[in-house]
């Protein structure tokens, strides 16, 4: 799926992160219940090559930052393998390790927080050359480019600035020119313009979208939003609570979602129009948490008004539709627009 343009720069194997959950002082207590396991990240496969945007999506607690922080290196996977350029990470040398941080990089989500204030423009754009041990008399050339690349120009004029003397937009394109900087492979953008005003969201989304087609590289794109997908993403991961529950090209699974979350994910998002009504929730899809039993079932399964018994009693594996995955036992009746009723 996200292959088309050559060999994966990314690969995700059946990848599980795992995390203990403590139970605080109780665990002192002789006898007491030993600490849950918690699976942010559940069976995770996907490829991704240089020149493609793959979104990721999905309401808080889905797993999206846990699957950002394995990939950037920050988490190491519980099980399965992550591959970079065909090598799996678990393999790599110390060196290997250092070049594959600076192959891939991260746009955060505030650019007010990701920023220090007490460095100038420079300075920020420039550590990355300093830490992966580039040649002095290259930085400054290299920092102009970077941003200018960005859309700061002329470049030379924002070197000596600090952070605080920018706005909002301009601080967000100083971090990406940090993260392109060394030239990467990958660049992964947490909700990069979730705290941008409406009217500089645009111009961020059209200056990722055109560096990933001009530098070669791989976006992963991380947001809650489905109303920006369309606007730069090839392909689209819809994630709940860790699983994948659709994946594919992004226009097709935006133009008919075919998994009961997807779908309740799309109704949510506002249309600007004032003669067309909000959407309504059902209402056990408002409970966020849900119920999830101790046996297999689908995860989603405590909040989909189309659950049957099969739902509660076997996880459903991926099925293909066309050219989408879709993690649903119903996903044939559904797509054929039958007469659905609970029971």
């Amino acid at each position: 799926m996200s292959e088309a343009n050559g060999m994966p720069v990314i690969e995700f194997a059946q990848v599980c992160k795992t995390y203990r959950s403590h139970r605080g002082m109780g665990e002192l207590i002789p006898g007491a219940k030993a600490s849950s396991q918690v699976r942010a990240l559940d069976d995770i496969s996907f490829r991704l090559a240089r020149g493609r945007v793959l979104g990721l999506v999905g309401e808080s607690g889905s797993g999206k930052s846990t699957l950002a922080n394995v990939l950037v290196g920050l988490e190491a996977p519980t099980s399965g393998r992550m591959l970079f350029e065909g090598r799996d990470l678990a393999g790599f040398s110390r060196t290997d390790k250092r070049a594959f941080h600076g192959q891939v990089q991260m746009v955060f989500q505030d650019p007010y927080a990701s920023l220090n204030p007490r460095f100038t423009i420079r300075q920020t754009v420039e550590e990355p050359l300093i830490i992966h041990r580039h040649p002095r008399h290259e930085r400054t050339q290299r920092v102009i480019e970077a941003l200018e690349r960005s859309e700061l120009r002329p470049g030379a004029a924002f070197l000596d600035k600090y952070p605080h003397e920018l706005s909002g937009g301009q601080r967000q394109r100083v971090a990406i020119a940090r993260a392109i900087v060394l030239g990467p492979s990958v660049l992964v953008a947490d909700e990069p313009v979730s705290m941008l005003d409406v009217s500089v969201r645009a111009g961020i989304l059209r200056l990722l979208r055109s560096l990933i087609e001009r530098l070669g590289m791989a976006l992963v794109f991380i947001t809650h939003d489905l109303s920006l997908i369309g606007q730069i993403c090839d392909d689209l991961m819809i994630l709940y609570r860790g699983k994948v529950a659709e994946f594919g090209p992004a226009v097709p699974i935006l133009d008919h979602p075919r998994h009961p979350y997807t779908q309740q994910l799309m109704a949510a998002v506002p249309v600007p129009d004032a003669r067309v009504p909000p959407a309504e929730l059902p209402a056990q899809l408002m409970n966020a948490a849900g119920v999830v039993g101790d046996g297999p079932q689908c995860n989603f399964a405590p909040r989909c008004i189309h659950t049957v018994a099969t739902c509660r009693s076997a996880v459903p594996l991926p099925r293909r539709i066309g050219d989408v995955e879709v993690a649903c036992h119903r996903v044939e009746e559904l797509g054929k627009g039958a007469a659905i009723t609970e029971k």
